[in-house]
C-alpha cells in the first residue's frame, strides 16, 4: 500500500500538479493484487493522494511500474 501511494505521488509530481489539485486515478495491473489493494484501501488511498475518484478505465496520463514483480499501470487526470 505504501509503495502504491508513493508511486501515485510521484506521478502527480511528474505531471507538475500541485498538492492542492484534486485528481482522478485509475489502476490496472498484471494480476488482482492491486485491485484488492484499491478495493480494501480505496478511501485511504484517495485521502493520501488527493483524489476524488478511483476508476476502472484508463485515463489520459499513463505510467507503468513494476512492484513485487507485478506490472502496475497508474493513470491520472486533473
Amino acid at each position: 500500500l505504501r509503495e502504491l501511494i508513493r508511486r501515485i505521488q510521484q506521478v502527480r509530481k511528474d505531471c507538475g500538479l500541485d498538492k492542492s489539485d484534486v485528481i482522478r486515478v485509475s489502476f490496472t495491473g498484471s494480476d488482482d493484487y492491486f485491485i484488492e489493494l484499491v478495493t480494501n484501501w480505496g478511501n485511504v488511498i484517495c485521502k493520501k493522494v488527493g483524489c476524488n475518484d478511483i476508476l476502472a478505465e484508463e485515463l489520459k496520463t499513463r505510467f507503468e511500474y513494476t512492484i513485487k514483480d507485478k506490472l502496475l499501470v497508474i493513470s491520472i487526470e486533473k
